[in-house]
Formats: structure tokens, sequence, C-alpha cells
């Protein structure tokens, strides 16, 4: 395994191919037109190391000291955000990546000091408690006058097992996301995955333009940003934003065909808008999605499932499909390698075993528990694993006659929701019944591959299922929220009552059975998202 750190990619690729386009900054015309304008990479790395210096000499007069942990919590959308983002690796300094769906102050202050975070970058509009003692800074809007270079700390020699960055989790656990930490080891082993299977352009070939799926402080956005960079390719700006990650197919077009977007990184459910548009398009005969989409060199989507009347159409009709799973703490897992997309081998140098679950009838197919061995290149951080060493990500698969495997589903109470989050729906369901006992009788939280949890529930009295009632459910579970991501909040419009005695039950021990129970009432559940 190379000792190359994510910073030594960087300056490697500003050394030799500093004139190439590294970044596509979008620029729309009042009639909607997009056109792009090029950064290179010896641009990029004259910002990075401009808004380094910078933030050394700010950050040193604020007492922080050199090579310290800093709190990050940016959008990670734009060019100028990848410069922050890069910034704080190039002067030293280890990144504490905070979701921005997190947005109660005094959670993230408690993140901060576990991680002993020195300072906190942060979008604009956000503060922390007063007083809490930790120097906030805003990124800068103009860097392009600032000096380059500065006395940059010494360059520490490489360790392994020094922490590069940290994680968190997508979804809480007791109140809080946990922590994550990354050493150059670990994102080693995760690059290496991805080149162990990337489909090489050839010479001669146009440049790689990438499609990064959302927040680059994320993990599978900084992941394909990194091969990105160690392949020598470009990003491109699209027009998703925080709020909207999805945009319009017509955008497609003009990504591909003014902007040179050859490759597509996505959660599997942005997939479904420009799959839906092609077929659409077809019936018409119309086959310009279509083309673009097959014309891909690759596009790898994971987070969750895709549904397969999409995932199997777009096989059918040659979309060069690289389905992958991994974890924030193992990173890539299994990956597809543009076979059957529902056909997953282990990554390259990874250690997995499978372990048979018992059968809950003779008719039900075999289950295996996915396990990442302590062997592995990629185990997490001790904290993260189970007392035998080994990390179980909760995946449950099934075993192919080639020998393949098959993602089935999350094992326990996680659920996935439609951003590729987890949710901890028992935790929801344990402060409901404790806070709503007086208005809930039965109840399960539901929302598997859904924009949004949503609560089916019996009501404690017969003529209480109103609006009333709903808001008062809320209002209760504020002090609960406040602590949550926002994907694990729970809002008025989706709560559903449901006659009592109808939610689906186990015969031995009577639970409620949430994925029944979401089948059972999906006509009440589908327009809440629509």
């Amino acid at each position: 395994m190379s000792s190359e750190t994510h910073v030594d990619i960087l300056k490697s690729r500003i050394a030799t191919d500093g004139p190439k386009c590294f970044y596509k900054i979008k620029h729309k015309s009042p009639t909607g037109s997009l056109t792009w304008s090029s950064v290179s990479y010896a641009e990029f790395g004259r910002d990075v190391d401009a808004v380094a210096a910078y933030f050394i000499g700010r950050m040193r007069k604020d007492g922080v000291p050199d090579g310290a942990v800093v709190g990050l919590r940016l959008y990670g959308l734009t060019y100028s955000e990848i410069v922050h983002l890069y910034a704080l690796f190039w002067a030293g300094y280890i990144p504490d990546m905070v979701s921005t769906s997190l947005t109660d102050p005094t959670v993230i202050l408690e993140l901060l000091n576990e991680s002993d975070a020195r300072a906190f970058l942060h979008v604009p509009g956000f503060s922390l408690p007063e007083g809490c003692g930790i120097p906030t800074y805003t990124p800068l809007t103009d860097f392009k006058n600032l000096q380059e270079d500065s006395n940059f700390p010494t360059a520490r020699a490489y360790n392994q097992n020094e922490v590069a960055f940290i994680y968190y989790t997508s979804g809480s656990t007791a109140s809080k996301p946990k922590t994550v930490p990354c050493t150059n080891k670990w994102f080693r082993s995760a690059l290496d995955s991805w080149k162990s299977v990337w489909n090489l352009a050839g010479d001669g070939k146009p440049q790689d333009i990438f499609k990064i799926p959302g927040n680059v402080n994320q993990p599978s956005a900084f992941h394909a940003l990194s091969v990105g960079i160690n392949l020598g390719g470009a990003f491109i700006q699209t027009s998703q934003t925080p709020k909207d990650p999805i945009f319009p197919s017509d955008e497609l077009v003009q990504l591909a065909l003014g902007g040179g977007l050859n490759r597509m990184t996505v959660f599997a459910p942005m997939l479904i808008p420009p799959i839906l548009t092609a077929q659409a398009q077809l019936k018409s005969g119309d086959e310009t999605i279509l083309c673009i989409l097959q014309n891909m060199r690759s596009i790898v989507y994971g987070g969750m499932p895709l549904l397969p009347v999409f995932e199997t159409w777009a096989f059918e009709n040659k979309f060069p499909l690289m389905n992958s799973l991994g974890t924030t703490e193992t990173g890539p897992l299994l990956h597809c390698n543009f076979g059957h997309p529902r056909h997953m081998i282990p990554f390259k140098g990874i250690d997995l075993a499978f372990e048979p679950q018992p059968r809950l009838s003779d008719i039900d197919k075999q289950l295996f528990k996915l396990v990442v061995l302590p062997t592995s290149v990629n185990i997490p951080h001790a904290l993260q694993c189970s007392e035998d060493g080994k990390f179980y990500p909760g995946d449950l698969f099934s075993r192919n006659d080639d020998g393949t495997w098959t993602h089935r589903r999350c094992d326990g109470d996680w659920i996935k929701i439609g951003n590729a989050s987890l949710v901890d729906t028992k935790a929801i369901e344990e402060y409901l019944r404790t806070t709503c006992s007086d208005l809930l009788k039965e109840l399960v939280i539901v929302g598997t591959n859904r924009p949004a949890i949503a609560l089916l529930t019996e009501a404690a009295q017969p003529d209480s299922a109103d609006d009333s009632v709903r808001q008062t459910i809320v209002d209760r579970i504020v002090p609960f929220d406040q602590q949550r991501f926002a994907w694990e909040r729970l809002s008025v419009k989706n709560i559903v009552f449901v006659p009592r005695g109808t939610l689906p039950r186990t015969a031995t021990k009577g639970n409620i059975r949430r994925k029944v129970a979401e089948q059972l009432f999906s006509a009440e559940l589908d327009p809440l998202y629509t």
C-alpha cells in the first residue's frame, strides 16, 4: 500500500498536470442556458496555498496550535468550499467534518470538544454557544488577492496510524452521531480499493469529468474527489443545492454535451429521475438522455439499493453501472465492477466474512451477515469495533450461484432513507413512548428508501387522531429532535393514524413488523412524499 497522503496526491498532480482543468464553475444565462469556466490544477494549488496561509496566520494569532483539529461545517458544493477543505489539509490541520444537517449548536460543541477541536470554520449565519472558548471563522468570499505561501508547519513524517480527518456516522446514537477518526492508512485503503476497479479512459481520450455526489466534507463525495484527483480528472459544478440535491434532466444534457460530463457518482435514488426521463423520451422516439447515460464512462452509485425495476432497466439498456456498498467507518466494501449490479464482490484487499444467519422458515432464503475482519486494512478504529475485534456494518446478503453476493437489507432497527442516511428507529420510538404514551397506543417508525421518516400509530383514544394531536406529538419531542440530524426528525404531516389493531405483529413475540407495516399502509404513506 502506498504511503502517499491525500495532500501528497494533490501536490503531485499539481506538479505534473498544472495546466489541466481541475474544476468547471457554472454560469447561468438569463435564458437558462449553462456555460462553464475552467480552473486549472495550478490555479487551484495557488488558491489552496493562499487560503492555507491566511488561516495559519489567523489561527496562530488566536492561539490555535499547528496541527490541531479544526471543526469544519460547510455545504461542500462549490469550488470555494473545496479550496477551504484542502487549505486545512495543506496547512497541516485535521478537519473535523461536521454535517450541516446537524443544527443544534450545543450538540455540535459537544462533538467538537470530544475531538479536541481547537478552532471551527463554518458557514455564515451559524454560531456556537457564547463563551465556548473555541475561535470561529467563516470562509473567505474573495481569496484571489491573497498572498501565496507562508511559514507553514514543518511536514510531519508519514505515520499510517495518524489521524488525517474525522467523520461522523449519518445516524445518531445516544443523542448524537458517532465520531469516526480516519487515519492515513484508512484513506489509502479506500483510495486503493477504488483504484483497483476503475476503468481508465486510456491515452488520447478526453479528460475524465466528474459530478461529485454532494458535500465533499462527507465520505462518498470526498472519495469521489480523491479518486478524480488521483486520475487527473476535473469536476463540474451543477445546480444542486443543500436543500435540493437533484438537478433537472435537461441540465444533464447541458452538463454532458456542453460541459463534458462523462462520469457520474450519485446516491442511488438520484438515478431515478434521469431514468424516468429517458423512458418517457423513448415513447416519443427521443433517445437523448438514454444515449447520454449509455455513453458515460461510469455511473457509480450506492448509499442504498436502487429499486430493482430501475436497476434492471438500466442494466438491460447497457448503462455502465457500478453498484457499491460501504460505510462511513470502513469506506468501500463491495462492488459489482460493471457486471450485474446486484451481484457484488469484495473490493481487492478487503478482508470480509459472511456469517450465516438462522432461517425463519424452510422457504426463506439463507441470509448472511457481513463482517469486516480485524485483518482488513480498512478495519475501523477499535472504538467502532466489537469486543472480538470485528466490525459489523449490519448488512445482510444472500449468496448467488456464481459466488457473488446480493444485498438484502439492514439488520436490526436501523433503516436507510432516501438520502442514504441511517436512522435509529428504536431510539425515536422509545422517546415517543416515553413522552406520548397518553396519545399513542402502538407505533412504528418507517421510511425505508423514502425522503423522510414517518410515524404509523394507533391512537390511545379512538377520537384523538387529528391535527392538534399531531402537533402536540411534535411539540413534545422538540428536545429530542434538536439533538438529531434533520432527516431523523418527525414532521406533523408525516404522522399517520391507523385503525386500532391493524399494525401487523410477529406471531411469537408480538413485535410490530416494520417492513410489513410500511407495505400494508403504502397507500397512506405515498401521498406524504408527493
